[in-house]
């Protein structure tokens, strides 16, 4: 039984309050949208800059207002972690997160997509500038800060490693307020959390992040089509190879995990 003689923030339910924040602040942001759009200005550029601005202020205000509490508790160390990890560990985890992304896609094509969301995700999910830096510039950074940083930190403080990996993974999903998102945000955020536990950084999980996001922005930029058509097996079009490609991610997850985790062993 895990000790509760002392909590540190955050713990699940505050990292739940968090999220529900986060939602908050996002919600209140859509007004601007709202009067773009009532002034007739929405040509593009001023939606585009708005939604970009929304992200960012959403998350910088429940990032700063996270680390008040840190801060107020004693427990925020301003010197940054600085574990080495060296270029052959970022190379193994990006290629884990290729991997991770074959592995995930099968799953995510069980689940239909109505209609309506398909033309959600045409819509917020261009592949223009804005897009770029959201998803692939400001995701990676801010939502580490907040994931990894803040929530992942606070739980491995209160709970044990693999709870608090799990826990940040599905809080993580549940984040992107969406199915088809939240699967491949949750098996993503496996990834992170344990890369964040074993290198004691947050930079590989920038890394992860960044590359995960750009990847689905290329889908976005270079392939035409319905959203929902953009999986692996319609993009490969031939059975036999995307199986064999289907083991070989799965054999790369394993090899990668254990060399991880040696390195991590000999580092200790």
């Amino acid at each position: 039984m895990e000790s509760t003689t002392q909590t540190y923030y955050p713990t699940l339910k505050q990292s739940f309050g968090l999220i529900g924040l986060l939602l908050l602040f996002s919600l209140a942001g859509a007004i601007p949208m709202i009067i773009i759009k009532g002034m007739h200005l929405n040509n593009g550029v001023y939606e585009q800059v708005a939604q970009l601005a929304m992200y960012v202020i959403s998350f910088a205000l429940v990032i700063e207002l996270a680390w008040k509490k840190i801060r107020k508790q004693g427990l925020w160390d301003p010197t940054p972690k600085r574990q080495m990890v060296g270029m052959e560990i970022i190379a193994v985890l990006v290629i884990m997160t290729i991997a991770t992304i074959i592995v995930v896609d099968p799953i995510i094509e069980l689940i239909p997509m109505p209609e309506y969301f398909k033309r959600l995700f045409e819509e917020l999910m261009k592949p223009d500038l804005t897009s770029f830096l959201t998803l692939v510039v400001a995701a990676p950074i801010l939502e580490e800060l907040l994931f990894r940083g803040i929530i992942l930190e606070g739980l491995l403080k209160n709970y044990s490693s693999q709870k608090a990996i799990i826990w940040s993974a599905l809080i993580f999903g549940i984040a992107h307020f969406n199915p088809w998102q939240a699967i491949g945000a949750t098996a993503a955020g496996v990834l992170i959390g344990w890369a964040y536990v074993r290198t004691n950084s947050l930079i590989p999980g920038i890394i992860i992040h960044f590359f995960n996001n750009l990847f689905a922005f290329a889908l976005m930029a270079f392939i035409s089509g319905d959203v929902e058509d953009m999986t692996l097996p319609n993009l490969i079009g031939n059975d036999v190879v995307y199986l064999a490609i289907l083991a070989i991610a799965l054999a790369t997850l394993v090899v990668g995990y254990r060399f991880i985790e040696k390195w991590s062993e000999m580092k200790s």
